[in-house]
């Protein structure tokens, strides 16, 4: 072989090596970074610079942190690989993240845990306690609400002591655990037991999580979510909106949400923080051919008078950015960003 024919066959060997190793490399990156099918449980941080979802990863279910521009996504921001991951809550401070999980596919409601990911920290998180629905209170404890056959324990936990205190226990399953900001009052949804087969039935409880009094109970309701300065809840009932003050306890309906354009009914609300506007998503599912199909809308409500709602885009999972002038959605299993204007949508784009 001469010279020349030598060194362009070296020369070719280094060029197929060279790209076998990018090869190799890129496989290497794509493989070792998280990449979830299907995002669940949206939930912004109260000062806006961290997102956390779960996400279904090689059959699991993920906990995962990126910031709000969507940098930081890689496996030390990963969490869990469970059967199922919900109720997601962020601290105040926006320093602590809570999630139930649920560790095995053949475990029960009964077997939730309630996990503490300490933000920014090496730390692995914690089991705070049993339980399936989490939420903060203003003086910075924990509500968990705890399944227990057919009833439901709702306790009072402290996170740092992980001491806990018993506050009530109610029958049937709740759902939409929410504390407002002062007076630490509970909010949530209870299904009842004795509703007829293939219905739910569901009301709306008010608790004071000091005395662990009934404040308030509103029949045939669901998915109450407080206001910011903690005075007032939306609600869902009857077909519509409805807002209860809860120092005057009147209630005021604000918006329609149609059963006939919305079989499925309501799914999500938010509330934005300076108090002017509500966010919701409304879902309809459709049979065709034995195919079965679900979409889901968000729409605008405006609280200044006069009242008005406006569709704002397909979507789901709507949060509000600190400042409300952004929401946060999942729409075909991405994240994305609508900016808004009073009622108007002004820009989306796309985070992850």
């Amino acid at each position: 072989m001469s010279r020349y024919r030598l060194k362009t066959f070296f020369r070719l060997l280094a060029i197929a090596s060279s790209v076998a190793l990018t090869l190799f490399s890129i496989f290497w990156l794509f493989t070792r970074l998280p990449n979830p099918k299907g995002i669940y449980h949206l939930a912004l941080s109260p000062d806006g610079k961290q997102i956390a979802f779960v996400g279904s990863q090689y059959g699991k279910r993920s906990l995962f942190l990126i910031d709000s521009d969507a940098t930081g996504m890689n496996d030390s921001n990963s969490y869990f690989k469970a059967s199922e991951i919900i109720s997601l809550a962020w601290s105040p401070t926006s320093q602590d993240l809570l999630a139930a999980v649920l560790e095995e596919e053949e475990e029960t409601e009964n077997d939730y845990q309630v996990y503490s990911v300490k933000v920014n920290s090496s730390k692995s998180p914690r089991i705070l306690a049993d339980g399936k629905l989490v939420a903060w209170t203003a003086d910075q404890k924990v509500v968990v609400a705890l399944t227990r056959g057919t009833k439901t324990e709702i306790h009072l936990v402290s996170p740092n002591k992980s001491t806990k205190l018993k506050l009530l226990e109610i029958e049937g399953s709740i759902e939409n655990l929410s504390c407002s900001s002062k007076a630490n009052y509970i909010a949530f949804t209870a299904q009842r037991n004795d509703a007829p087969d293939y219905f739910v039935i569901s009301d709306v409880y008010i608790i004071n999580a000091k005395t662990a009094e009934k404040v308030k109970k509103l029949e045939n309701a669901s998915n109450p979510v407080w206001s910011p300065d903690g005075e007032m809840i939306v609600y869902y009932y009857n077909d519509g909106l409805y807002v209860l003050n809860i120092n005057t306890s009147t209630s005021v309906k604000v918006a329609e949400v149609s059963a006939k354009n919305y079989n499925h009914g309501l799914n999500a609300l938010a509330w934005s923080p300076n108090g002017q506007f509500i966010a919701y998503s409304a879902t309809n599912c459709s049979s065709i051919e034995n195919k079965h199909t679900c979409s889901s809308d968000i729409h605008l409500l405006s609280l200044k008078m006069p009242l008005k709602s406006v569709h704002l885009t397909p979507g789901r999972s709507p949060s509000w950015s600190p400042d409300s002038k952004s929401i946060l959605f999942v729409l075909n299993d991405r994240i994305s960003a609508v900016e808004v204007d009073n009622l108007h949508a002004l820009k989306i784009k796309r985070i992850f």
